[in-house]
């Protein structure tokens, strides 16, 4: 036979490695059985100059036909991995050799794990070696083993949640010590992993555990002014509202004296209004009496000029025509 870039001799070797099959045929040619080692996937190992080692039917492929095309696997036609004759393989993409690979009893390709998940090209991850497992699967036991934390068991969520916090002995309110939260923090606010693998507010967990689901409409207020307490009985569920005035944002608003223009919050040039919010909600705001008849004769003065615009348009195109 031709050969690509080998030493006669490093062909002579590989010929005595296999045999002629006398029961395997693949479209009328037999296999090449490897009868050197084989490694526990089934496939044959060679051992090249050096000591570099490759598989057998790769070695094969490419001292008939040249080098495997990049981003080519080779699959084997007769679907006998031990097989190294050249005429039985074929260069062909990874997801397509992992859809004619991997025959099940029944003599199918398979197209579900055990467990049921389906093997669509998102749901299968496929090694280096040419198999593949589902991800689906993959991912519960990853679940599976950080609910352990380590411990061999697995915890259950109140237990991970429970790891999470500290009592602590310095921020404390009406008497009871907030429960510092140790966990993942954005903002100032804790973060955590349900059993379903949401990500939650660390205090919103600990509220819906203790006093059940958050009435529509309302958020929850820190009476300790501590953002990092999941203590329930520091919490309260108030209207977005209430919660911005008792909180830094709101005292900030009441502190400032005048508007940004220089105008101050005091006598007839303050007024009081309500912004309608997308849940029909209605929150009070302080405005500038100035500042908003500005405004306003500013947006009269653009609806002026708009109109004046139009009606020439108007004007120039019966022209025109």
């Amino acid at each position: 036979m031709q050969t690509i870039g080998y030493q006669q001799s490093v062909i002579e070797r590989f010929q005595k490695k296999y045999r002629v099959s006398e029961t395997q045929f693949h479209a009328g040619t037999p296999c090449w059985e490897w009868t050197g080692y084989v490694n526990p996937s089934g496939y044959g190992k060679f051992t090249l100059p050096r000591g570099k080692t490759t598989q057998a039917h790769t070695f094969s492929y490419v001292i008939i036909n040249g080098p495997i095309p990049q981003g080519l696997v080779l699959d084997h036609l007769c679907r006998n991995r031990a097989c190294c004759n050249p005429e039985h393989l074929e260069a062909v993409t990874q997801a397509e050799n992992v859809r004619r690979g991997d025959v099940g009893k029944n003599g199918k390709p398979k197209t579900h794990c055990p467990k049921g998940h389906e093997y669509t090209v998102k749901n299968t991850y496929v090694r280096k070696n040419g198999g593949f497992f589902c991800r689906s699967c993959q991912l519960a036991r990853d679940i599976a083993r950080y609910h352990r934390g380590g411990t061999g068991k697995v915890r259950t969520e109140m237990e991970r949640f429970e790891a999470k916090y500290a009592i602590s002995v310095a921020n404390f309110h009406n008497g009871t010590p907030c429960w510092e939260w140790h966990g993942y923090k954005r903002l100032g606010y804790g973060e955590f992993h349900t059993a379903t693998q949401k990500r939650v507010k660390a205090h919103r967990f600990s509220y819906v555990q203790k006093h059940g689901a958050i009435p529509p409409g309302l958020v929850l207020d820190h009476l300790c002014r501590n953002p990092g307490c999941v203590n329930p009985e520091h919490l309260e569920a108030v209207t977005s509202n209430e919660n911005s005035v008792r909180g830094q944002a709101g005292k900030y608003q009441l502190l400032k004296t005048h508007c940004p223009y220089g105008h101050p919050y005091a006598g007839d040039n303050l007024f009081y209004d309500n912004h309608i919010l997308k849940d029909g909600t209605k929150k009070p705001y302080r405005g500038c009496r100035a500042c908003h008849e500005r405004r306003s004769r500013e947006f009269e003065e653009r609806a002026k000029l708009k109109r004046s615009l139009l009606r020439k348009a108007k004007e120039l195109q019966v022209t025109y025509e």
